[in-house]
């Protein structure tokens, strides 16, 4: 499905899995949309999209100590302040570096490089410390919108361990007008919501013409928000035509992702979709973007071929890189090299399922803080990064 001809424009959103993301001058000030993981419907609206990748469902997958040995706790001195001014730098740094640089997709490279796994780290290793330096970002009115995404991103760990201050922060993110902001909360919370609590947030963003707010989801049957994705096709009126096109595209995109939800092929589909298409039987034109929202579908409730998809698919992600140029799996460019733009997302996603991972995705699963001892793997990353 293509979308109307009278409105142009390219991917928004994009956890894990952004199509044409531009990273745009977010310190200069001049931000329109929020780059997610989610992949984009293809709406076609003409905002300009923040250039901070942010997090995603299953993002949040737990640490496994037993995959390196434990250093000497008492060894490991962090000052979690400085540690987080350090972390915050790097990501001001990172903007600006990279102010111009266009990139499809995104990898755990790209949330080294802007230091999102050091800020996930310290959320795991000084929760407390670092709930406080993040809400007092995000509740600052001085602070600019790439500060509030960055803190955003820790919120969404801390969300995920329990921590009630960081979800209400989240929420009232999510439940405010900022067209920037609103879309990375919610993706935030649906990082460790899975049983659709906060679902209601998804529809009353829709149904308040947020584009950015549609890709993420639906994940759940729910007929409040089927309801809300036909009404929204047809309109009232009160829309420019451009308007109203642009959310008829996002409504029917909804509309569709629902029925596969409520269809007795499910399963099939969705298995389609996370294998990237099947051979002979490629995925329809214009609908690649849904395998990122078909593997959060799948970790929500996954079918009984997952592992064994997941497994396929990395394994042939690992021949295409041993045929390109020869690299480790914690080379810089690795994941570009595989050439699955959801590599990572799709490795995060087995080793939270519980695959049985090589001695490749263990080293890299490792190099960037997901397996073995936290505290130590963001020694290290701080003292590379003074």
């Amino acid at each position: 499905m293509r979308p109307p001809k009278l409105v142009v424009g390219t991917a928004v959103f994009g956890l894990f899995v952004l199509i044409a993301i531009v990273v745009s001058r977010l310190l200069a000030g001049a931000p329109e949309q929020a780059a997610f993981l989610h992949p984009v419907s293809k709406p076609p609206a003409k905002q300009a999209p923040l250039a901070i990748p942010v997090s995603a469902p299953i993002m949040q997958s737990e640490l496994h100590s037993d995959a390196v040995q434990n250093p000497n706790e008492s060894d490991l001195v962090i000052n979690p302040r400085e540690a987080f001014a350090l972390t915050l730098d790097k990501y001001h740094k990172t903007l600006e570096r990279l102010s111009n640089v266009h990139r499809r997709g995104r990898s755990l490279d790209w949330d080294l490089a802007y230091g999102f796994i050091e800020a996930r780290l310290l959320a795991i290793c000084f929760p407390g410390e670092i709930e406080t330096l993040a809400t007092g970002i995000v509740s600052d009115p001085t602070s600019t919108s790439a500060d509030r995404v960055f803190a955003i991103r820790i919120l969404g760990v801390l969300g995920a361990s329990g921590r009630k201050v960081s979800e209400g922060e989240l929420v009232k993110l999510a439940e405010g007008n900022d067209r920037v902001l609103v879309p990375v909360a919610l993706d935030a919370i649906f990082s460790y919501d899975k049983r659709g609590d906060f679902r209601h947030l998804y529809r009353n963003k829709c149904g308040s013409g947020i584009g950015t707010a549609f890709d993420l989801g639906p994940y759940w049957i729910d007929v409040p928000t089927a309801q809300l994705f036909e009404h929204l096709l047809v309109g009232d009126g009160r829309r420019t035509v451009e308007e109203q096109a642009n959310i008829s595209f996002l409504a029917r995109e909804g509309i569709e992702r629902m029925s596969i939800l409520q269809s007795p092929d499910r399963t099939l589909i969705l298995e389609k979709y996370i294998a990237g298409g099947n051979p002979g039987e490629p995925i329809e034109p214009n609908k690649e973007y849904r395998q990122s929202w078909a593997l959060y579908v799948a970790s929500l409730e996954p079918t009984p071929r997952i592992l064994e998809i997941l497994q396929r698919r990395l394994s042939a992600d690992a021949s295409r890189v041993s045929v390109t140029k020869p690299m480790t799996s914690t080379d810089q460019g690795y994941a570009h090299a595989t050439g699955d733009e959801y590599f990572d997302r799709v490795l995060l996603i087995y080793n939270a399922l519980g695959g049985s991972l090589t001695e490749s995705q263990v080293r890299r699963l490792t190099y960037f803080g997901y397996l073995g001892n936290p505290k130590a793997r963001l020694s290290q990353l701080l003292s590379a990064d003074k």
